[in-house]
C-alpha cells in the first residue's frame, strides 16, 4: 500500500508505474512526501526511509533526508545494524566496530575478521574485510577492550586464590562475568582482542600501541610480555573462545585458568590503568568508591574517543550514526552531537535517558504505520 502527501492511492492510480502499482497492491504500509520520493526509493536511490520487520509486525522508517542522524539502541535487542540494509544506508558509522582498526597487527587483524566477518557481509553488507574498513568505526580498541580486562581483573581475585575459590563469593565473582549473555559476549569479545594484541606485541611484525603513540619501539610491551609468560598456561583456553560453541560455561568450568587469566587481566589492565591516567585527566566528584570513579573513568575514556570519531565522520560527510542509548544520551546531553537528529530504537518502557527525551521513538514509528494500515 502506498501512501503521498497523507492519500493512499491504489495500484490503479499508479498504473503508469508498473513497480508502484505492484507495492500499491500489498501490504507493506509506504508513505512518501511526494512521487519524485516514490521514484527515488523504487530505483534505490535513498537512504532515509523504508520498511523494517519487526517480527511479525512492519514499520515504516523515515529519517530526515539531510542533515546528521543518530540511532540509540540496547545492543542485544533491534539495532542500527538492522536498519542500514531496510533503508539503504550505505555510509555510517556504528558502535560495533572499531575506528582504529587500520592499526591493527597480524594477529589483532585476523582476530577482528574472525568476530565480525560474517557481520560485515551478512548484516553491514560490506565486501571488504572489517579491519580494512576503520572508516565506519565509532569505538576505538583500548577503551573498548578495557572494562572486561578490568571487571576479569576485579572478579577473578577470590577464584585465582586456591584458598578462597571455592567460596559463594568467587562463584558470584564467576558469574558476573559470564552472566547474562551479553555480558558473557562483551567478556568473550574483549579477552579474544586482548590476547591476539598481546601476541602481536609479543612476535616481530607489526605494533598497534607502536603505531597508534601508546608505546616507543624501544620500550616493552606490557602486553607482550604477559603473552610470552602465559601462553603456555592460556593459549587453548583463548583459542577456544573462537569457537561459535563458546560460552560462560567454559569459564566456570575450567578451573585451571582462573589463575593464569587473572594474571593476564591484571598485567594488562594495570598498563591500561596508566594509559587512562594519560589520556583521561581528574577524577571526576563525588563518588563514595573507588570502584564507582574508576568506572565513571572508564566511561570517559570510552565516550571521548566516540565523540572524537563520530565529529570525525560528520567532518567527512557521514550522517548516519549507531550508539549504544546510554553513549547517545551523554554525547547529546554534552552537546557533542550538534543538531543531528535523534531516533530511540529502544521499546516501550526503557530506561527514560535524558539527552533523549526528544528523540523520536520506535513506538511513534510502529504507531504512525498502525495508523496508515488502518486507513486513518
Amino acid at each position: 500500500m502506498i501512501w503521498i502527501k497523507g492519500h493512499r492511492f491504489d495500484a490503479a492510480q499508479l498504473a503508469r508505474i508498473p513497480a508502484a502499482a505492484a507495492w500499491a497492491a500489498d501490504e507493506w504500509v509506504r508513505d512518501y512526501e511526494d512521487e519524485a520520493e516514490l521514484l527515488a526509493h523504487l530505483q534505490g536511490r535513498t537512504d532515509h526511509l523504508g520498511t523494517l520487520l519487526l517480527g511479525d509486525e512492519q514499520v515504516w522508517v523515515r529519517v530526515p533526508v539531510t542533515g546528521n542522524v543518530v540511532f540509540a539502541e540496547e545492543h542485544h535487542q533491534l539495532r542500527f545494524a538492522d536498519l542500514i540494509p531496510c533503508l539503504g544506508i550505505r555510509d555510517f558509522v556504528d558502535e560495533s566496530l572499531l575506528a582504529d582498526a587500520d592499526a591493527f597487527g597480524d594477529h589483532l587483524r585476523a582476530a577482528y575478521h574472525h568476530e565480525l566477518g560474517g557481520f560485515f557481509r551478512k548484516t553491514l553488507q560490506l565486501a571488504a574485510p572489517p579491519e580494512k574498513l576503520g572508516r565506519y568505526g565509532v569505538e576505538s580498541l583500548l577503551p573498548k577492550i578495557a572494562p572486561p580486562l578490568f571487571a576479569l581483573r576485579t572478579q577473578l581475585r577470590l577464584a585465582a586464590d586456591p584458598g578462597t575459590a571455592g567460596t559463594p563469593e568467587a562463584q558470584r565473582g564467576l558469574r558476573s562475568l559470564t552472566e547474562p549473555a551479553h555480558v558473557w559476549a562483551a567478556t568473550r569479545y574483549a579477552l579474544r582482542l586482548a590476547w591476539a594484541l598481546a601476541q602481536d606485541e609479543a612476535l616481530p611484525g607489526e605494533s598497534f600501541l607502536v603505531a597508534t603513540g601508546r608505546r616507543a619501539e624501544s620500550d616493552e610491551s606490557a602486553f607482550g610480555a604477559a603473552w610470552f609468560d602465559l601462553m603456555p598456561e592460556l593459549d587453548s583456553f583463548m583459542t577456544s573462545l573462537g569457537s561459535p560453541a563458546s560460552s560462560g560455561d567454559d569459564l566456570l568450568r575450567d578451573a585451571e585458568v582462573w589463575s593464569p587469566l587473572h594474571r593476564f587481566a591484571s598485567r594488562t589492565g594495570d598498563w591500561l590503568s596508566t594509559v587512562l591516567s594519560k589520556e583521561v585527566s581528574g577524577g571526576g566528584a563525588g563518588f563514595t568508591t573507588q570502584a564507582d570513579q574508576e568506572a565513571w573513568r572508564l566511561r570517559t575514556w570510552r565516550e571521548f574517543h566516540m565523540r572524537r570519531n563520530v565529529q570525525a565522520a560528520f567532518g567527512r560527510g557521514t550522517r548516519f550514526v549507531g550508539l549504544g542509548a546510554h553513549h547517545a544520551s551523554t554525547l547529546a546531553r554534552g552537546r557533542q552531537l550538534g543538531d543531528a537528529a535523534l531516533y530511540d530504537l529502544r521499546g516501550e518502557g526503557a530506561e527514560k535517558l535524558p539527552g533523549l527525551t526528544g528523540a523520536r521513538t520506535l513506538t511513534e514509528l510502529l504507531t504512525h504505520t498502525r495508523e496508515l494500515r488502518g486507513g486513518k
